[in-house]
């Protein structure tokens, strides 16, 4: 049986010995060749922290070598931050995975832009940056102090963004408007 003493991750046995063979009183010697499975196979994944929910396409990878380690290098996904740059698995004849893990960003802000008469840069009387959101957060109107930067005998100011927002990478603005 040329599977006797198979190792693990390795094909069936090859004779290499010329058979039949005539048995001698010594020297009776049948070499039997492994070699390493190469029809392998590893997933890399991509998830949100602390959960399977994915954020990326999961990318298969075949044609692996048993007892090989390939490194793989995370995907860039916006508004997340990545437990690590690279990971690596070594081959076997299991289940091969990679998982990378995702964190929304905290680092995030938002701003409001406070304008009198109308919404042109001249008429721009102050700014307000509100820092530590958080990726994918809402900003609601009761977040927002539209008289931060009223002048004198102008009305509240009135919100002209529809809200809520969605905190994103970037281009997070609310505009206030006073008006006499």
């Amino acid at each position: 049986n040329v599977d006797t003493y198979k190792p693990t991750g390795y094909k069936s046995g090859v004779i290499q010995t010329s058979m039949p063979i005539t048995i001698q009183v010594s020297g009776n010697i049948i070499n039997v060749l492994y070699e390493k499975r190469t029809d392998l196979s590893y997933t890399v994944y991509y998830y949100e922290a602390g959960t399977t929910t994915s954020l990326h396409t999961s990318k298969p990878v075949s044609g692996q070598t048993y007892g090989t380690t390939p490194v793989e290098t995370a995907e860039v996904i916006s508004g997340y931050t990545v437990d690590s740059i690279t990971k690596s698995v070594t081959i076997t004849e299991g289940t091969n995975e990679i998982i990378f893990y995702y964190t929304k960003r905290a680092d995030l802000s938002y701003t409001v832009n406070y304008y009198k008469d109308s919404m042109t840069s001249e008429n721009l009387v102050g700014t307000t940056t509100v820092g530590s959101q958080t990726y994918l957060d809402t900003v609601n109107a009761s977040a927002v102090n539209v008289d931060t930067y009223k002048p004198t005998g102008y009305k509240s100011g009135v919100i002209q963004t529809s809200l809520p927002i969605t905190i994103q990478v970037s281009g997070n603005i609310i505009n206030v408007l006073y008006e006499k």
